[in-house]
C-alpha cells in the first residue's frame, strides 16, 4: 500500500471554507499538528510505503492530500478546487503526480472537483461520485467523461455526502485490498 502525505509545516486555519473552520481562525497549534502528524507518519510507514509531497508556503491545507485528486492505479484525476484559498495547491500536486509517473487528467477550471471529498473508489475500482455541500454543482458530468478515458465507470451516489475533514487524511495511492 502507498500513501501520500504532506507535513503540516505551513498548516494554519487562516480562512473559512467549511463548517469545521468556522470559529477556528488562528486557533490551531502548528506544534501540536506537527507532533500528531509525526506520530501518524511513524505508524503508517511501518505498514505502508509513505510518499511525501513537499509542503508549500501559503497553502496550509495541502496536508489534506485526499483532496489532491482521485487515483486508480497509475491514473489520477487532479482536483479543481472550488475555493480560491486552495486553488494554488493544484500545480504542486500536478507536478508531484507527473514526477512520479502518473497519467494526470485535468478537468476544466469551471468544474470544481476535490478528490476524495467528492468521490471514492470501492474495492473493485468502481468510481463513486457524490455531491458535497461546498460545491455549487455536481462534478459528475466532467468526471464521467474523464473517467471514460481510463476505462472505468462512474456511479452517481445521490444524496450521499463524502467528507474528508476532521483529521489528518491522506490519499491512498495504491493498495492490494
Amino acid at each position: 500500500m502507498r500513501i501520500l502525505m504532506c507535513a503540516p509545516h505551513h498548516y494554519e486555519v487562516d480562512y473559512v471554507i467549511n463548517p469545521w473552520m468556522e470559529g477556528n481562525i488562528h486557533r490551531s497549534s502548528r506544534e501540536q499538528a506537527e507532533a500528531q502528524w509525526n506520530k501518524l507518519y511513524q505508524v503508517l510507514k511501518t505498514y505502508a510505503t509513505v510518499d511525501l509531497v513537499e509542503p508549500q508556503q501559503g497553502w496550509p491545507d495541502m496536508v489534506f492530500t485526499a483532496n489532491a485528486g482521485l487515483i486508480l492505479g497509475n491514473t489520477v484525476v487532479l482536483s479543481r478546487f472550488f475555493h480560491p484559498e486552495r486553488q494554488g495547491e493544484e500545480p504542486h500536486f500536478q507536478q508531484w503526480f507527473e514526477e512520479q509517473g502518473y497519467k494526470v487528467h485535468t478537468l476544466p477550471k469551471s468544474l470544481p472537483f476535490e478528490g476524495a471529498g467528492d468521490a471514492l473508489l470501492d474495492r473493485g475500482g468502481q468510481w463513486s461520485i457524490g455531491t458535497r455541500f461546498s460545491c455549487l454543482f455536481s462534478p459528475v458530468v466532467g468526471c464521467r467523461s474523464t473517467l471514460a478515458e481510463t476505462g472505468r465507470s462512474a456511479v452517481l451516489s445521490p444524496g450521499y455526502l463524502f467528507l474528508s475533514a476532521g483529521g489528518w487524511i491522506s490519499v491512498v495511492l495504491s493498495s492490494r485490498l
